[in-house]
């Protein structure tokens, strides 16, 4: 990943979104901050109201006004978060065109689901059954580790007859456990029962550290986890082998630039029509991989039904310029955010 996706990312949340609740603003800032700790990159969260009802160009431009209190010369992704309780995925193309910093604006109709108590839960679901295991385990240790401690004081205060009682009691739980746990070729009968009790402290200590170990490590297991960013800019783009298809304007766009880069990549680039260019899944099935496509900006609007929009790439802050990234809502070469 380049150095600059590791700056600080600047991100635009709609006020719509939190509505005015502070704890729908907490976990979507919560629910940010971690994605960006995944991006390894610093996160700058704004809360803005804007009229997206406005005319496209002029609209974006007083956008970046309002979020970042100026006509500062970002080079801007404007990409949708989507989350799902299986996973998350966002920022999916990121080009940026002058400079090396980004940003995105999160929308509400992206975010799902929209509870936060039915997406942790989703989240975490995965793990019952490994929870509870960790729980059945660690009540036998308890209890083993009391009997064991029984059967020593007994033995040394009240004699062999209180303590010989404690220990069948013992070898009949440990044979059970012997048989819950698959040891039941254990001669038990043959053994004594210094030795029996030395064999299992043995094994359920070993049992209460590998648990605490896993336990430990649980938490990262449960953190949303990312790969690098297909590409960040026009010469990972050109290397990165993703076949490009667009419109007449987008081709307009990369050859009227100066960067040889993007020029390389307007001849690369596969010119569709118009009627052509939201058949994504047929497209990708032609061309046997992950496939972009660059749209103008003013089509979003017209996408059609298997197409997913990725993000607008904005040519420069002075003579805006719009241009949408679609991809195959089910493409097998999608880039997710999901659960390591």
């Amino acid at each position: 990943m380049s150095s600059a996706i590791r700056e600080t990312l600047q991100i635009a949340m709609d006020a719509d979104l939190v509505a005015g609740n502070k704890v729908n603003e907490a976990f979507y800032t919560t629910v940010v901050t971690l994605i960006c700790r995944r991006l390894k990159c610093e996160c700058n969260i704004t809360t803005t109201n804007f009229n997206w009802n406005a005319s496209t160009h002029d609209g974006f431009n007083n956008f970046f006004q309002a979020v970042f209190g100026g006509d500062n010369p970002f080079a801007i992704g404007v990409s949708a978060l989507t989350m799902t309780s299986e996973r998350m995925q966002t920022v999916d193309f990121v080009f940026p065109i002058e400079s090396d910093k980004y940003g995105i604006a999160l929308f509400e109709a992206a975010l799902v689901p929209i509870d936060q108590a039915a997406f942790f839960n989703a989240l975490f679901a995965r793990t019952s059954v490994i929870k509870t295991f960790i729980v059945i385990a660690l009540i036998f240790v308890a209890i083993a580790l009391l009997i064991t401690c029984g059967k020593l004081i007994l033995t040394s205060s009240f004699g062999s007859s209180h303590s010989t009682k404690i220990i069948s009691v013992a070898k009949g739980m440990f044979g059970l456990y012997a048989v819950a746990f698959g040891q039941d070729g254990i001669a038990t009968n043959s053994a004594t029962s210094k030795s029996l009790y030395g064999f299992y402290s043995i094994w359920f200590w070993m049992v209460m550290v590998i648990g605490a170990v896993f336990c430990s490590l649980l938490p990262s297991f449960l953190t949303v986890a990312t790969k690098q960013l297909p590409f960040t800019d026009a010469p990972s783009f050109r290397d990165s082998g993703y076949p490009l298809f667009g419109g007449p304007l987008p081709l307009k766009m990369l050859n009227d630039s100066t960067d040889p880069d993007r020029q390389a990549i307007a001849k690369a680039m596969e010119v569709l029509p118009f009627n052509e260019m939201y058949d994504c899944e047929s497209r990708e099935r032609v061309v046997g991989a992950r496939a972009a496509f660059m749209t103008d900006g003013g089509s979003c609007s017209h996408l059609h039904k298997n197409c997913q929009t990725s993000f607008f790439a904005i040519q420069n802050m002075a003579n805006i310029y719009e241009a949408t990234f679609v991809t195959a809502k089910r493409s097998r070469h999608r880039n997710t955010f999901s659960r390591e």
